[in-house]
């Protein structure tokens, strides 16, 4: 899926997100609002909710703006239909970035807790700088696929390359054994 809507992609930002009791409801807001770019445009980012606990309109199941996708200037207001996602844990919502949604307001006495993945275009910059937040020695023993996610990667024909190499080849004992094309 996040192939065929964003062709090239990395990771961008994984995000543990807990509401605790008595929070109020997220500000609705794109996440594709984080990259100056106007809209419309196409899609850029893609996030991954994964509840680690069950999700529910009383402890802040997220609520996405119907259509907002579609959305140019509109913003929504306070009587901007939303639907709350409930998802039992180890389910997963996938929804694009220019979705208008946020964490609903937890209204019970425990925390609500969740995992978000969010997968940019590997021509954007991702907002976590992976390539610093593993250390090569760990990023090295990963799958080539993992590897490419965090940034060892480039994007067509150079973006992102390393003193003009693909940055896999850091991760190689002689910094180039490895056989890595840069159309890759």
């Amino acid at each position: 899926m996040l192939d065929e809507i964003l062709g090239q992609y990395q990771f961008s930002a994984p995000t543990g997100i807990s509401i605790g009791p008595g929070e109020r409801a997220q500000p609705l807001h794109p996440d594709d609002a984080l990259y100056p770019i106007d809209r419309p445009h196409p899609e850029l980012v893609v996030n991954i909710m994964w509840p680690l606990e069950d999700f529910s309109e009383a402890n802040g199941a997220t609520r996405i703006v119907p259509g907002s996708h579609r959305w140019v200037d509109e913003r929504p207001g306070p009587d901007s239909e939303t639907v709350a996602v409930e998802m039992k844990a180890g389910t997963a919502l996938i929804y694009l970035g220019s979705v208008w949604h946020g964490g609903g307001a937890n209204r019970t006495d425990r925390s609500r807790l969740g995992v978000v993945l969010h997968y940019a275009v590997g021509w954007l910059r991702p907002v976590e700088t992976h390539l610093l937040a593993v250390p090569p020695e760990i990023a090295r023993e990963l799958d080539p696929r993992l590897q490419e996610l965090l940034g060892y990667n480039i994007y067509p024909p150079f973006i992102g390359y390393v003193d003009g190499r693909h940055p896999g080849k850091l991760l190689t004992q002689d910094g180039g054994a490895r056989s890595i094309s840069l159309s890759s």
